[in-house]
């Protein structure tokens, strides 16, 4: 998935619908980056532990891919969980149950800007048995064309690894991390937990990207020549063809603008009811 440009972008296969012209629209950059970060805690060998991921100084993001790499010889993921700050009704997902490396990534994507600081998603980990007392970093990095604001601009992040010291004593503690950059809001954050019992696997519904199809099989996105009248309005369903499997995109659609003006975007038939749609046509 890239980011959404000023171009016309969409999400999924659409019907086009034209007619008079608009002006351009001019954003503006943040000029600080929001922190990504994570309180860092103690972990006993054979517990479990979650760990509240917060977002501070959020100026507005709409969507975001981050990566979480951990070290499979000291901790077991078990699932992703949604924070309080991510809005009911978007896309939150993650491929934490098909990935078979160090390296897992989590998906959001709303429809406007989330402006709140506060938690976004919990990690729950099992520690090892024959864990080492010893500090294990998790990292947290982010794809730059993957996460932008509703105005469809790159968002800037300053992820911070999190820090979990593995020890033999029973009581947890919690620091604040360390921090670069724009200082921290302090927020109400949720306290890291060691967990008595098993929590069970989360089934997510995001999957790996799928494989191409045979090279002789062509994925084919086209529409039908119109022919149109001056001053009236058409309809241009946009087609997908030889589809191998496909769970997203951004396109962008480019026209003459002394000829044509879009006046608004519609989902096509083959989109799922439910997943997130949009564009930046107005």
């Amino acid at each position: 998935m890239r980011k959404w440009r000023e171009k016309i972008s969409v999400m999924l296969i659409v019907a086009l619908l034209a007619t008079s012209i608009v002006g351009n629209v001019e954003y503006v950059n943040a000029e600080t980056s929001p922190q990504i970060y994570a309180e860092s805690i103690s972990a006993t060998p054979g517990s479990e532990v979650s760990i509240p991921v917060n977002i501070s100084g959020n100026s507005g993001i709409m969507g975001f891919m981050m990566e979480i790499t951990y070290d499979t010889d000291v901790f077991t993921l078990i699932d992703v969980e949604a924070g309080e700050v991510i809005p009911s009704g978007t896309t939150f997902d993650d491929n934490c149950t098909t990935v078979t490396g160090n390296t897992f990534q989590i998906l959001w994507a709303g429809t406007d800007d989330m402006t709140e600081d506060g938690c976004l998603f919990y990690l729950n980990f099992q520690v090892a048995e024959d864990a080492n007392e010893a500090a294990s970093e998790i990292e947290i990095s982010y794809r730059q064309s993957d996460t932008f604001n509703e105005a469809y601009e790159d968002v800037s992040l300053d992820c911070q690894s999190i820090t979990v010291n593995v020890t033999n004593d029973n009581i947890a503690t919690a620091t604040p991390a360390a921090t670069t950059g724009a200082a921290v809001t302090a927020v109400p954050t949720p306290t890291a937990t060691i967990k008595p019992t098993i929590i069970p696997t989360a089934t997510p519904t995001i999957v790996p990207a799928p494989t191409a199809g045979p090279e002789t099989e062509d994925c084919v996105i086209s529409a039908a020549t119109q022919s149109a009248i001056t001053g009236e309005t058409i309809r241009i369903p946009v087609n997908i063809g030889g589809n191998p499997g496909i769970m997203g995109f951004i396109m962008e659609i480019t026209y003459d603008a002394d000829i044509l003006t879009p006046t608004d975007v519609e989902a096509g038939e083959v989109i799922p009811s439910g997943t997130t749609f949009d564009d930046n046509c107005t």
